[in-house]
């Protein structure tokens, strides 16, 4: 039994140390909780704080604010850190994104008021920040341009923005066709082109629900026989936290988010709105 513990714990420490060795944190405003680089594992992860779109203290009146509270967690990942609340004032007060549409009833459902659009959003990540950061609006029109739009914004230390058609509801494990926001905020990639994952803060999901998290199993990130002692410690440590859920909200398979998130214009075309909110330079 002795050796059995101290051998766990011997593990415990080496994958400790692993992780100090290999773990890389680029420059720049955005902080990382993970940026791993291995054959067959890239697993990039941007430390955001999460809100949620029914708070009480800030939204009494359930206002339907994803895209507002998406963008909040967007900010936080730059330093900056308004409220939800704070961002719909501020849209409100701006002429020019009243004059986009920015009204208690512009949701198209009697149920939802002063929904936010990407067009809003956009503006408001320049107003909020004074010039610092900028948003360029996107269309996203398949799996791989999705994946390649994700994968080239968040290794920038970037994020993204979502208009989904559809929310995933983390009570009942299933998609309600309602349009939505969210803030991608990371990647897992694996050898399968097929097992590429989004990493993303999500307004609907609270304390009280159940996070979305994916198993990433040995089979998918195979590359043992290509790192060394240290970077197979580290890869063990990493899929472990993937599987926590530790500073994301919801992992959802790009095949996923890209089959419950497009909007279809006309009979044939398909595509998902998409802000990408980065750094003025």
């Amino acid at each position: 039994m002795k050796e059995s513990k101290y051998l766990q714990q011997a593990v415990r420490l080496l994958i400790i140390l692993a992780t100090i060795l290999t773990v890389n944190i680029p420059s720049g405003k955005a902080d990382w909780i993970f940026n791993a680089d291995y054959p067959n594992l890239k697993f990039r992860l941007l430390y955001s704080e999460h809100f949620s779109e029914f708070d009480e203290s800030y939204n009494s009146n359930h206002n339907w604010w994803c895209g507002q509270t998406a963008l909040s967690s967007a900010l936080s990942v730059f330093n900056f850190s308004p409220s939800p609340k704070e961002i719909h004032d501020k849209m409100l007060a701006n002429k020019k994104i009243r004059s986009l549409g920015y009204r208690e009833d512009n949701c198209g459902n009697p149920r939802g008021h002063y929904c936010a659009y990407p067009k809003h959003l956009a503006i408001a990540t320049e107003v909020l920040t004074n010039g610092t950061l900028t948003a360029e609006r996107k269309e996203i029109t398949s799996v791989t341009s999705f994946k390649n739009i994700v994968k080239k914004a968040i290794d920038q230390g970037n994020v993204l923005i979502v208009s989904s058609r559809s929310y995933y509801d983390y009570n009942y494990s299933s998609w309600v066709k309602i349009g939505h926001f969210y803030t991608i905020i990371g990647y897992i990639e694996t050898k399968f082109p097929e097992n590429f994952y989004i990493l993303v803060r999500d307004p609907i999901y609270t304390e009280q629900s159940e996070k979305k998290t994916c198993f990433i199993s040995f089979n998918q990130v195979d590359s043992f026989n290509q790192v060394n002692f240290w970077e197979q410690l580290h890869i063990l440590y990493l899929i472990s936290e993937i599987e926590k859920g530790i500073g994301y909200d919801g992992c959802f398979s790009i095949d996923e988010a890209w089959s419950h998130g497009w909007i279809k214009n006309g009979k044939s075309y398909k595509y998902i709105p998409i802000i990408e909110i980065k750094e003025k330079w």
